[in-house]
């Protein structure tokens, strides 16, 4: 530390780094960095010494302090002045932090801002639709769970059209029925309508003597064609009421 020489290796030529670091022109320089010499208080103007209104919560004890002292300040010129004083020269005016807008793209608690949150992946992202907002608030909760829930949706709406289609075709299918005509007599938009009903995979394929043939093999099997209203499996029954309700529900989106 000292500079000089090891008695225990022998090395000399060590550098006195005490008399570096405390000589006289370091102690001049670190002085006037502080405010010292001359007496500026430049240290007060550093960030990590310097105080403003607004840096902490107002409950703090250094906040509380400072907004005492500003208002004494404030009432002590004011009454000077009123007296007839020159209590102006004597007004302090303490710093106040400057507060920077943030522009929300969204307002707290509607389903835009969970539709944004749900769509964010980086800390930008969010930063930018909430503002910096805290990760635990409520709708930092919703736009988690907001996926699944369009999951279900879309879900539903598949078994939805699913289930109105499979009405649809035991409608067609029964009305052509209910004619009573013979397997020859069927036209081949008929034949398709019947063969959808039964199930049959690609039912308009092929001519209508192809069709007619896979109807008329139907007939002979006495095959029963499905129902909605009964033995049709539980993802093919109509579309209710009730659950038709519980679509409409799940899909206004409300996870609160």
């Amino acid at each position: 530390m000292f500079g000089g020489c090891d008695p225990e290796t022998g090395l000399d030529k060590y550098v006195d780094a005490f008399a570096g670091a405390f000589s006289k022109a370091q102690c001049i320089a670190a002085w006037e960095a502080v405010g010292a010499v001359p007496p500026t208080c430049a240290c007060l103007n550093d960030k990590q010494v310097c105080w403003e209104v607004g840096d902490s919560s107002p409950d703090d004890a250094i906040q509380m302090e400072m907004t005492e002292m500003q208002r004494a300040n404030t009432m002590a010129c004011d009454l000077l002045t009123a007296r007839g004083f020159k209590g102006q020269f004597l007004k302090a005016e303490l710093k106040k932090k400057k507060e920077v807008g943030v522009a929300l793209v969204t307002v707290p608690n509607l389903r835009e801002r969970v539709e944004a949150l749900a769509k964010a992946s980086t800390h930008g992202a969010i930063f930018a639709v909430t503002g910096g907002e805290h990760f635990t608030s409520d709708d930092m909760f919703k736009a988690a769970e907001l996926p699944a829930r369009k999951a279900r949706i879309a879900a539903l709406k598949k078994e939805k059209k699913a289930r109105l289609a499979a009405v649809e075709r035991e409608a067609a299918g029964r009305k052509i029925l209910e004619q009573g005509k013979a397997v020859d007599s069927l036209t081949g938009s008929e034949l398709t309508a019947l063969l959808k009903w039964h199930g049959v995979e690609k039912a308009g394929d092929g001519k209508v003597p192809e069709r007619r043939e896979k109807w008329r093999k139907i007939v002979d099997e006495e095959k029963v064609a499905p129902s909605v209203r009964n033995g049709l499996p539980r993802t093919r029954r109509p579309w209710s009421l009730l659950r038709r309700s519980r679509s409409q529900s799940k899909r206004r989106l409300s996870v609160a």
